[in-house]
């Protein structure tokens, strides 16, 4: 009843924006008024403001004047410029009038040229960006977000983000969307208004122990003074592997199996009689060559994104509202035998209500309600894959395709009953369905079975939220105080069908008599309801914002309370408040003091409440009287510094202070005996774990010249984590404890920069922006906690963490001689061939215990940068970002590394092995199908791979059509745009995109041709 009733509370406040559109059409505010009379104000300069401002922003809005002076002054204000004092006898200070960009900031919104901390701001439109995630849309875009997509699934492409990088063993950012805690995977580009990322102290404290990784902050949009505005986009994406393994078909997997085999002392399992049958298929239902690939996935797919969003009101009343949909069908070549679908299709549609009502000249009421639906398809059962909280991992129908060699299998028997019948093995007659018979042998599931013939598993996720905003200006009280109040809840529930069966399969014989390998089952029919999850959040804040002649200051305090509530376990809560204070004097010099008090759910009584305090100061040397010849040209020098500490418990289990119970042995007991499952300890519990804590230290620089047509950046950063969350070393197993409990004894370090800069301009009627952004962090473990070892390099002291440890090569041996002459491998008997490592401590032995030492860069890229460039010239417009990554290694596994790994098939990247003609210029060892052979499948860098790159991340081009001919059919403006996603990549690895799993069975990353038109009314 819950699931249903959350369907229909997306969908109430459709009504509400037909009631404030009605309303808005009779109140329209277009008109300059007197502040405090509210009676229109005429005259030339008002005509004068009216077109200026057009001119600066484009747009029509509600101005206020203010008569200060009855003949002399008029105290002018915008929204988005700053507020400017204008003689009524004169222009001048119109034409000077600059705008000003507000940050939305946690319980507070702020001049940018006020704000001390380290902040980077999405600065252009993303709703024509290809993706289904909007966390593949951010990538390249802010200095200091750094991310990483390893899989293209649809429905699960999402990106690993992370903050200044990889800080800690827990480095997820804390996401706040309109301020409460949410995941953005599911927003779409349209509903977001501004995109920030905060990074340093002076933010992150307030937070307390939740956001020492960075904060993402989303601010969704909200409806504008003036008239319905109608927008409809649709777009149309056609999506491909950017890169995928290609297997070798059934010569060469025959004959390089044969050559395998030779090599491991054993016959070849292929005659050449049978590889000649494999080429010619005379005899393709025993000597098939089927490329799985090519005949069970599609070249490509098409993606469908459609938006509605309206938006208008009045004065007192406005209102956004949005609806979408995503189409994503499945990647598989179905065979579309029945009613339904066993394609891995997925669905989304989105819905937004932003409102916000003037009750009266001092009291805003704020309401946002959303929420989405999402259905997935899948081949086969998934119910043990569903997670509530988590996403679908790559189809197993997928990895089966990429396993299964061009000979094990026919894609199915054809049973037409024209030259007789199929019989099993007791003579009775095989039954088809539609003609064919499922081919199987006990070695391989057949892909196309697992396929076709398998039943297929829908999931549908729906998620709701509302939020309920109240602002009231105390100006009775004294002027600028405020206090906000604000209520949050979200709710999401899943369900799960299964409708999965064991297909009937049959092994054809050299006799010509059916095996049969399993038996057919009846279709199940489970429906898995899962029990609805609720987060909820209370937030309460007091700020003041005054300026006294040449004495600014804001502030504020809070209390925040948010909670996390599944209906089938234990509640979890974060309750705590702070305060922040920020002066400033003539603009020029700035001071502000922060501190987060927040307790947490995960510690004992008594150890839950921590304190994060942070100071900041800047100075803006362009304001300074002796600057004011510099400042037409450097209208910006600002020097900025913040230090504090904040809080991470995102390592720290739910009730590891108590320590947790697993099932053990099964007992039997009693008379009669029966059986009793019984449980054990298996981990002890901390009662003195806390939290990790990080002492952020940030240096900046921000610099504008030419009227900020040319913005600068550099922010230089220090992160020192203590009281990390680790299993110490320092234990053994000699009490019989199945584990120990982990302590805060770990110790990490890191640093690093960030640059950003932008030139915006115009010529003539050509504007133009050039924008670059480049990040560099590294971290360092300083101690975990290690028992002492034998040889420095053993420790994990001095190094980066996501690096790999292991063997280093040097290159294969040649000969049995090399062989005898070498340091003993221990790993496995070792021939010509195969791998040679290097014995590092000299013992004449190589072996894991002391042989292993880090290798290569971590798998986050420590270096990451983005160039983004775009202009527009009557009516043309186009942008194209270029990103990059460097210092990231990955790691070449599985199928993808080890040809005819677990008996699969040989890949085009895997032909030039050692053998005795090619021992000069081999790349991978000799070809074995030996399972026992450790040496080879070695952690090494062998296996390792510069995974840096540099990609077209994306290109878009578009025309808008003169407003001359589209008004004739009422429309307002019309768009039309091609866009582009992953275009090209540059790098060093030519069988996978970098950034994906190398392991030759995850889902690869896609490539995006994008082409959409865009209506407003």
């Amino acid at each position: 009843m819950k699931y249903c009733m959350l369907k229909h509370l997306l969908f109430i406040p459709i009504l509400c924006c037909f009631c404030i559109t009605a309303h808005a059409q009779k109140n329209i505010s277009g008109k300059i008024v007197d502040k405090e009379t509210n009676e229109p104000i005429e005259g030339v300069l008002v005509n004068i403001l009216k077109s200026k401002i057009k001119t600066l922003s484009g747009q029509d809005g509600h101005f206020s004047l203010t008569q200060v002076d009855e003949k002399s002054q008029i105290q002018f204000s915008f929204e988005g410029y700053k507020s400017v004092v204008i003689k009524s006898g004169s222009v001048e200070g119109v034409i000077a009038l600059e705008p000003v960009v507000i940050l939305d900031l946690p319980y507070q919104n702020m001049e940018k040229g006020k704000y001390l901390g380290s902040i980077s701001t999405l600065n252009h439109s993303i709703e024509g960006i290809p993706v289904q995630n909007l966390s593949n849309a951010l990538t390249g875009r802010l200095a200091g977000l750094v991310s990483r997509q390893y899989s293209g699934e649809p429905g699960s492409d999402q990106a690993s983000l992370y903050i200044r990088g990889l800080r800690a063993n827990n480095s997820g950012a804390l996401v706040l969307v309109d301020g409460h805690e949410r995941s953005f995977s599911m927003l779409e580009p349209y509903e977001i208004e501004s995109v920030s990322i905060l990074k340093d102290a002076s933010a992150t404290v307030l937070y307390g122990m939740r956001a020492a990784n960075g904060i993402i902050f989303i601010t969704t949009k909200k409806g504008h003074v003036g008239k319905p505005v109608v927008r409809l986009d649709a777009q149309f994406g056609y999506q491909h592997a950017v890169r995928d393994l290609n297997g070798l078909r059934a010569y060469d997997y025959t004959t390089m199996h044969n050559e395998a085999r030779i090599n491991d002392g054993l016959a070849p399992l292929f005659s050449q009689d049978d590889i000649n049958k494999y080429v010619d298929q005379s005899d393709p239902e025993h000597y098939p060559d089927i490329d799985w690939g090519d005949e069970l996935l599609k070249e490509g797919t098409w993606m469908q994104r459609y938006s509605l969003d309206i938006e208008g009101g009045s004065k007192n009343a406005r209102y956004f509202v949005a609806f979408g949909a995503l189409f994503q069908p499945g990647t598989f070549k179905t065979a579309d035998e029945f009613t339904y679908g066993t394609n891995n299709d997925y669905y989304k549609y989105n819905f937004r209500a932003n409102f916000e009502f003037d009750l009266t000249s001092s009291t805003l009421i704020d309401v946002k309600s959303f929420g989405w639906l999402k259905k997935n398809n899948f081949p086969g059962n998934y119910s043990s894959r569903f997670d509530i909280g988590g996403e679908f991992l790559a189809p197993s129908v997928y990895q089966q395709i990429l396993r299964t060699p061009p000979t094990a299998l026919p894609l199915y028997y054809v049973d037409n009953n024209v030259d007789g019948s199929y019989l099993d093995d007791k003579g009775n007659r095989v039954v088809p369905i539609n003609g064919k018979i499922n081919a199987e042998n006990p070695n391989y599931r057949n892909p196309w079975a697992l396929l076709n013939r398998n039943g297929y598993s829908q999931s549908e996720t729906i998620y709701g939220s509302i939020m309920v905003n109240l602002n009231q200006k105390l100006d009775f009280i004294t002027s600028g105080l405020a206090a906000d109040f604000r209520f949050s809840m979200d709710v999401t529930s899943q369900q799960l069908l299964v409708r999965t069966q064991n297909y009937g399969s049959y092994e054809l014989l050299s006799t010509g008599v059916m095996k049969q390998i399993r038996s057919q089952e009846k279709m199940r029919n489970d429906v898995v309801n899962y029990a609805p999850h609720r987060y909820t959040s209370l937030d309460a804040s007091l700020s003041y914002n005054r300026v006294f002649g040449k004495h600014g200051v804001d502030g504020f305090m809070f209390y925040s309370q948010y909670d996390d509530s599944p209906d089938n376990a234990l509640p979890s809560r974060y309750q705590g408040g702070g305060a922040s204070l920020s002066y400033n004097y003539a603009e020029r010099y700035f001071l502000n003091a922060a501190i987060g008090i927040q307790g947490s759910y995960k510690f004992k009584p008594g150890n839950q409440v921590g304190y994060f305090p942070a100071v900041a100061l800047g100075w803006e040397i362009a304001n300074e009287s002796f600057w004011k010849s510099v400042k037409p040209y450097v209208n910006q020098f600002k020097l900025r510094f913040s230090t504090g500490e904040s809080g991470n418990d995102r390592g720290v289990g739910d009730w590891d202070y108590l320590g947790g119970m697993a099932g053990g042995s099964t007992v039997y007991v009693g008379n009669p005996m029966v059986s009793k499952a019984t449980y054990r300890e298996n981990t002890v519990g901390n009662q003195n774990v806390t939290w990790e804590l990080a002492k952020l230290t940030n240096l900046g620089l921000d610099l504008g010249f030419l009227n900020n047509r040319l913005a600068i950046s550099v922010d230089a950063f220090k992160d020192d984590r203590s009281q990390v969350y680790i299993s110490p070393m320092t234990y053994n197993f000699i009490t019989g404890q199945y584990s120990f409990p982990r302590e805060n004894q770990g110790k990490i370090k890191s640093a690093g920069c960030e640059f950003e800069a932008s030139w915006t301009d115009k010529i003539n009627d050509f504007t133009y922006f050039v924008e670059g952004n480049y990040s560099f962090s590294r971290n360092e473990i300083v101690d975990y906690g290690e028992a002492l070892l034998k040889y420095d390099y053993l420790y994990s002291k001095g190094r980066r963490l996501s690096t790999y440890t292991g063997f280093i090569s040097n290159g294969f041996f040649d000969s049995y001689e090399e062989i005898v002459g070498s340091p003993t491998h221990t790993l496995s008997q070792v021939k010509p061939g195969d791998i040679r490592y290097l014995d590092i401590n000299g013992d004449g032995k190589v072996t894991s215990e002391y042989d292993m030492v880090p290798i290569g860069n971590p798998t986050i890229p420590e270096f990451f940068y983005g160039l983004n460039l775009g202009g527009a010239y009557k009516g043309f417009d186009f942008a194209i970002l270029f990103q990059g990554a460097a210092n990231m290694s990955s790691y070449i596994s599985n199928y993808a590394q080890t040809p005819f790994y677990r008996n699969g098939k040989i890949f085009e990247h895997q032909t030039n092995r050692w053998t005795p003609e090619t021992a000069s210029t081999a790349s991978l060892p000799k070809y074995t199908t030996s399972t026992t052979n450790a040496n080879n499948s070695a952690t090494s860098d062998f296996y390792l791979r510069d995974a840096s790159y540099l990609r077209v991340k994306t290109i878009e081009l578009g025309y808008t059509i003169p407003q001359t001919i589209t008004q004739k059919a009422l429309i307002q403006n019309l768009r039309l745009y091609v866009s582009g996603y992953n275009l090209f990549v540059w790098d060093k690895i030519d069988f996978l995109d970098p950034e994906g799993y190398l392991d030759g069975y995850s889902y690869p990353i896609q490539r995006v041709f994008n082409m959409g038109v865009k209506l407003t009314f």
